[in-house]
């Protein structure tokens, strides 16, 4: 596809799951060209160097975590507690965000084996399971220009946090939109993604992927670096 000549379908299909970052990886002349052809369609972006955008530190997952005025206090699983006032809070992101398990779930099936001497037979063994459906997590994440600087919290099938005194539930929607609302209410606009400020004007949104949920926080936290707030 040419990157100067940007048909409407081509451009409505490219940014449909847009966070932020519309493409990377291109050569200086390849992204002013497809600035060129989303402009003649009507949509203004900025062209970056890649090696300037904000690297994702490597998170730190606790036990339970409490928003309150003063800050975030959270547990570790040593019980360890420690509060990161409210004034080092740099952004905060949450959502429910859709992707495939890291580990291929294992089915007990039949499995055919040949040998020399018997001949065909099956036997029952686990193998794995080839069709591993998407699943749905949901995510909160918070960063701070002190240590730990990226807070992750996960409720999923298999892991257990609280929030706010409560075991964040995923298959309780009210419980965690209401957790969104309330995180809307206390972080600045600027300083929260798209997920928190939806669930804030009562709209609901999964990300499509771990990827979109990430690149929007590095657009964002991109952004704040280079006081551009729109």
């Amino acid at each position: 596809m040419s990157t100067e000549a940007l048909a409407k379908p081509d451009c409505g299909r490219l940014l449909q799951n847009v966070f932020g970052i519309v493409v990377g990886n291109l050569s200086q002349e390849d992204a002013l060209g497809f600035q060129a052809g989303l402009r003649a369609q009507g949509v203004e972006t900025q062209v970056v160097d890649q090696a300037n955008l904000p690297v994702l530190p490597e998170p730190y997952r606790p036990q339970s975590f409490d928003i309150s005025p003063e800050g975030l206090s959270f547990t570790d699983y040593t019980g360890q507690k420690q509060l990161c006032p409210m004034s080092t809070l740099v952004f905060a992101a949450g959502g429910h965000v859709k992707h495939l398990p890291a580990i291929a779930r294992r089915r007990l099936d039949w499995a055919q084996e040949i040998t020399a001497r018997d001949g065909d037979f099956s036997h029952l063994e686990m193998v794995p399971d080839r069709q591993a459906k998407e699943v749905v997590e949901f995510r909160l994440e918070f960063y701070f220009i002190c240590d730990p600087q990226r807070l992750q919290c996960l409720a999923d099938e298999n892991t257990i946090v609280r929030g706010n005194g409560q075991v964040l539930k995923l298959h309780d929607q009210n419980q965690l939109d209401s957790l969104l609302v309330n995180i809307a209410g206390a972080i600045a606009p600027e300083q929260v993604n798209g997920g928190i400020t939806m669930a804030g004007a009562g709209q609901d949104y999964v990300y499509p992927n771990i990827h979109a949920f990430e690149e929007e926080i590095v657009w964002s936290l991109y952004r704040m670096a280079h006081g551009s707030g729109d």
